[in-house]
């Protein structure tokens, strides 16, 4: 390097949270797809739920193999009955990682090595403090991949009512993951709400840019044991209405409450949902559009809120 030459810049750090359970028929391939990310500093935290499939052998030979980037986080706490309680858990265990940003992993994926580059860049490009994007949906022995679009840029109350993207997506700041961290240890964990559901809310309510970025590079892999899956075509028209009639996404949004600021408009919301008056039901019918990013949605959820 010549003296006129501009130093070098640290890369940037970055802590991956993966919640696992079971999943030692596709974690190594992932694991491995996260340390091999380019242009940064990675180590892997994971969390097993009690698996019974030798995921946490999988994962301690792998942490032989790469030492000092895989820690396997050990609480005492046992299983904890559901994937967005083991996100918690482990998002609260990892308070003193040291590192600039914190990405959050499913453990069955496989990742572009550009991901983390990438999302770093938009970021620092938009000031967000976090950022979700799209995914490529494939399976190995079903149909070809499909590009999923979650890039729908924000609308005042979204985040009250949707997530941002699969959480599998999502890199935030250290500062944002620090207040994400906080509102978990402040607030017992909810094992019932979507861990991108609240990760999102309190990102958006608490006056942090997010920034929806078209990019794809998640392989989401889709195969029987998926928790959610890519939802496409008719059966996930039908999966999401009957999300929709069983009151579970009402369900999500009132308890986003005792993680969210006590006053204010966003309140006043989720306070209309919780009560579900018909003027409370008529005010978000005629407010769908500022509850949903994607039109056909913010049709449905106005149809839903009339016809409940």
């Amino acid at each position: 390097m010549n003296a006129t030459d501009p130093p070098e810049l640290p890369r940037p750090r970055v802590a991956i949270a993966l919640a696992a359970r079971n999943g030692g028929r596709y974690i190594r391939e992932q694991i491995l797809s996260l340390l091999w990310q380019e242009d940064c500093e990675v180590t892997v935290h994971i969390r097993d739920d009690g698996s019974t499939d030798g995921t946490q052998a999988i994962v301690a030979a792998m942490a032989g193999e790469h030492p000092g980037r895989i820690t396997l986080v050990e609480d005492g706490l046992g299983a904890s009955g559901s994937a967005a309680q083991n996100f918690f858990l482990l998002l609260i265990a990892m308070r003193e990682a040291a590192c600039d940003y914190v990405a959050l992993a499913d453990q069955d994926d496989i990742w572009d090595a550009r991901k983390l580059s990438h999302a770093i860049a938009m970021l620092r490009e938009t000031d967000a403090g976090g950022l979700s994007a799209n995914l490529i949906a494939f399976s190995i022995d079903g149909p070809p991949p499909m590009r999923i679009a979650k890039h729908q840029q924000t609308v005042a109350y979204d985040h009250l009512f949707q997530t941002a993207s699969a959480g599998c997506t999502y890199v935030l700041t250290r500062e944002l993951f620090a207040l994400v961290a906080e509102r978990l240890s402040d607030n017992q964990p909810n094992p019932d709400i979507a861990h991108d559901i609240l990760i999102y809310a309190v990102a958006r309510s608490h006056g942090f840019g997010w920034h929806h970025d078209p990019a794809a590079h998640v392989l989401y892999r889709q195969h029987g044991g998926n928790l959610v899956g890519s939802r496409a075509g008719l059966a996930g028209l039908n999966a999401r209405w009957r999300l929709i009639r069983s009151g579970w996404y009402r369900k999500q949004t009132a308890m986003l409450a005792p993680y969210l600021p006590r006053d204010g408009a966003e309140r006043r919301v989720i306070d209309k949902v919780a009560r579900g008056s018909w003027r409370d039901r008529l005010w978000l019918a005629a407010n769908a559009r500022r509850c949903r990013r994607r039109g056909r949605d913010a049709i449905a959820f106005a149809i839903v809120q009339l016809l409940s």
